[in-house]
This record gives structure tokens, C-alpha cells and sequence, in this order.
């Protein structure tokens, strides 16, 4: 039989469809009616690390944490998400490595069961595949329990030390980051980080910044692990910088873009302090306080805070309120925020599961997804495509984060290259009609 046969294979986008069903090789995600269907797909990369609190201020919500969490693995699965997920606690007793024992995988992982291929003629294994030893599956993935919590944190929460040292030194063998996916840090908790912030004893119970007060009883807090080893107060009039709320607020922003440039930050937080009010004002049946170094770093502008100084902007996020509409929402929200990221991403390379015949080979984009609204685009190598043949790890997108261009899903496979104004954007999807070589 001769395979000089028509193909037309719709390259989607992989936008957000949960109803898309699995074959030799993935369909992709669609949020539009009426769009074409797919036949090659290449689905969204994105590692996604939970942040989650575990000092005592959370434990009264504790019971409403967990559900959510599967809930959301279970969203990502469904709609067919590359991802990779772990959880480590904010307040851990003490660092170690590894910090999690578990990775949650998608189905494009060739440890899950129900394996699938990521796209068309892709190899089994390599870059995507969780360590076997870390791999669960989202319905076996063990979340958070009890025995979890550190009331001995007394609420003191170094959340971007305990970030800063599992990325660093504590992923151990997992393969939890991946060199072409988008990283994306959550955080859920009631009260704020206080990683390499000097807090003073100032007698009758209150603990306070040091940098408030001329005469504190007792100086500086900062444990000796802490990674920037920021210098301590002394009494009288010394107002270093080293240790103060916005210098080490600036020290972890820069950290964290300059080793992490694909680091996206989200914070489920709350807006307000139990202790404002009497009696005091519940958050999820915990009390709560002001998350603002948290949101801050989740997409915060510059600002200047009054006693603390400037706060630089945050990293590419956005935080969310933990205290009205409540755990749920925040995860929703998260979710919404993922797939508008997604959506700024733009599609450098379609690749074919086959070796095309060139000459044949035309290209249309489906404004919105929609394959009776095309257009054609043309064969030109600055604002159009051309065929490259056979690439190897090239990245299929690009996107912009931090102020840095990303490359993408590195693929391999017979490939289009598209340029300028030819490049897929938001919503529209690339359709590739073509003859195969015998």
C-alpha cells in the first residue's frame, strides 16, 4: 500500500482539555468550542514545588489543606499537564537531602502505569522521567500529616530559606527540575516569612524587628545555618543593613531569579492579623498573620513599607487571599493563573511524526483554535516557516520570564521552524497539511 497518502494533522497547542483521551502518543488541551480536532500535541512543561506551612498557626486548618492539594493534582492530570509536583514543609525541624521523598507525575512520566507518549515519535524516558525511586502517581502521592507540624517554630517561618536550600542542595536523585519546564513555587500559609530577618526580645512576651528600636534586650535571632549569614544587631544605635527586613527580603529576590530563571512565585496568604482585632479574627479556624513578604515576592511591586524600608519587586506570580474563599479558591486561582501563563508562551517549532514530503507541506494558523477561521501562513524564513528537518533537543517554545527568553519542551523530530509574525501566540494553533515520503 502506497504511503503517498494526504495527512492533515492539526498540531495542537496543548491548552486545558480535560476531556482530550489518550492514544499512542498524547491529544492536546482546548479550551475553545467548536475548535479542530487534534491529532500531535505537545503538552505544557511545568514543575511545580509546594511551599506548604507547617508551624502551629495552621494547624486548626490543617484538615482542609490536604483535600485541596489532591484535588488540584487531580485537576492537573485530568487536563492533561506535563508536570512534575512535591511538597516540603516551610518550617522544617532541620534541612536535609532530600527534602521531599515524593515526585507527583503526569502520565507522560514512563514510570506511571498509564503511559503515554508527550508527542508523536518521542523517546521513552530521559529528562522527563521522575527518578523510579521518588515516582507516584497523583492518586498515591502521601500528603502532609500531622506529625508534620514544628510548634516549636513558634510561628517563625523561614520559608524562602527552606526554598532557597531544598533548590540548591536538597532535590537529592529525584529529577524533580527539568531543564525545559517552567518552575513554579506555591505558598500556603497563615503567617509570613522571617527568613534572615533579626526579631528582638523585647520583654513582656513581644518579639519585634530590631531594626525598630535602639535598645533591644537581646539581639539577633538568625540562625547560624541560614545560607546568607546576615550579621546581628547590637545594642545602642547600630543600624546595619545587614540582617534588616529589605535587605534580606532583596537578598532571596535576587537569589532566586539569578539561579532560577524560570521561577514563577504564587502565595496563598492572609491580608490581615488575628491579633488586630478582640476577640481575634479567624483565618480557616487558625490564627493568622500579614503574609507580606510572601506576596510580595509573588508579583509584588516596588514598595516602600513604613519602619522597613524598600521592598524590590517580587518575581513573575501573583498571591491570592487564604482567608476569604478559603483554600479551595486559592488552588482555582493558582490553577487560572497557570494556564494564563501558558497562554504568553509562543511555538518556535512544529514537529511532524513522520518525514514529510517538502514540497507538499502547507501551513495555516487557527485563529483561536477555530479550523474554519485559518489563515495561511507563508513559506519565508523571516516572518513564515521553513522545513529543517530532523532536530534534536531544540525547544518547540519560548517564553519571556524575569525578563529572560526561555526555550521550551526540548524535542526531537521531524521539524517546521517558524519566525517572526509566523510564530503561534495565545490561543491560535498551527495546522500542518502534508504528504509523507515513501
Amino acid at each position: 500500500m502506497s504511503l503517498m497518502l494526504k495527512r492533515k494533522w492539526i498540531a495542537i497547542l496543548c491548552f486545558f482539555c480535560a476531556a482530550c483521551g489518550k492514544a499512542s502518543f498524547s491529544l492536546g488541551y482546548q479550551d475553545q468550542t467548536g475548535s479542530a480536532p487534534g491529532a500531535f500535541s505537545m503538552p505544557p512543561k511545568v514543575d511545580i514545588l509546594l511551599l506548604q506551612s507547617n508551624t502551629g498557626a495552621i494547624a486548626g486548618s490543617f484538615s482542609t489543606v490536604n483535600p485541596q492539594i489532591q484535588s488540584f493534582l487531580n485537576k492537573l492530570s485530568s487536563s492533561n499537564w506535563n508536570f512534575h509536583f512535591a511538597s516540603v514543609q516551610a518550617a522544617p525541624s532541620r534541612n536535609e537531602n532530600p527534602m521531599f521523598s515524593q515526585v507527583a507525575a503526569s502520565q507522560y512520566d514512563s514510570n506511571s502505569p498509564s503511559y503515554v507518549l508527550p508527542y508523536a515519535g518521542a523517546i521513552s524516558g530521559g529528562i522527563e522521567n521522575v527518578s523510579s525511586s521518588f515516582f507516584s502517581t497523583v492518586a498515591n502521592y502521601q500528603l502532609m500529616s500531622g506529625r508534620s507540624f514544628n510548634f516549636a517554630s513558634n510561628s517563625t517561618e523561614n520559608g524562602f530559606q527552606t526554598l532557597y536550600w531544598t533548590l540548591q542542595s536538597g532535590l537529592g536523585a529525584s529529577n524533580f527540575l527539568r531543564p525545559d519546564a517552567l518552575l513554579v513555587v506555591f505558598v500556603v500559609s497563615e503567617t509570613d516569612d522571617t527568613s534572615s530577618v533579626n526579631y528582638c526580645n523585647m520583654g513582656e512576651g513581644q518579639t519585634l524587628l530590631c531594626e525598630q528600636y535602639s535598645n533591644p534586650l537581646i539581639s539577633s535571632s538568625v540562625a547560624a545555618s541560614d545560607p546568607t549569614l546576615m550579621a546581628g544587631y547590637q545594642a545602642g544605635n547600630n543600624r546595619s543593613a545587614l540582617g534588616t527586613y529589605a535587605a534580606s527580603f532583596k537578598y532571596y529576590r535576587e537569589a532566586f531569579a539569578k539561579n532560577w530563571p524560570k521561577m514563577s512565585f504564587y502565595a496563598a496568604v492572609s491580608n490581615f492579623n488575628s491579633t488586630d482585632t478582640t476577640p481575634p479574627l479567624l483565618c480557616n479556624a487558625s490564627m493568622a498573620y500579614k503574609g507580606i513578604r510572601y506576596s510580595q515576592m509573588a508579583g509584588g511591586k516596588a514598595v516602600n513599607k513604613p519602619y522597613v524600608g524598600d521592598l524590590p519587586d517580587g518575581l513573575p506570580g501573583a498571591s491570592f487571599d487564604i482567608c476569604n474563599g478559603g483554600i479551595s479558591n486559592a488552588y482555582q486561582q493558582l490553577y487560572a493563573s497557570l494556564k494564563a501563563q501558558m497562554l504568553t508562551r509562543s511555538q518556535k517549532y512544529i514537529f511532524l511524526p513522520d518525514q514529510p514530503t517538502p514540497s507538499t507541506i502547507q501551513v495555516n494558523r487557527l485563529i483561536g483554535g477555530n479550523s474554519n477561521n485559518k489563515v495561511k501562513i507563508p513559506q519565508d524564513a523571516q516572518n513564515g516557516w521553513r522545513y529543517v528537518g530532523m532536530q534534536r533537543d531544540v525547544a518547540a517554545y519560548q517564553a519571556t520570564l524575569n525578563g529572560v527568553i526561555l526555550n521550551m519542551n526540548l524535542t526531537t523530530g521531524y521539524a517546521i521552524e517558524l519566525n517572526g509574525s509566523g510564530m503561534i501566540t495565545g490561543s491560535d494553533l498551527p495546522e500542518v497539511i502534508y504528504q509523507s515520503q515513501i
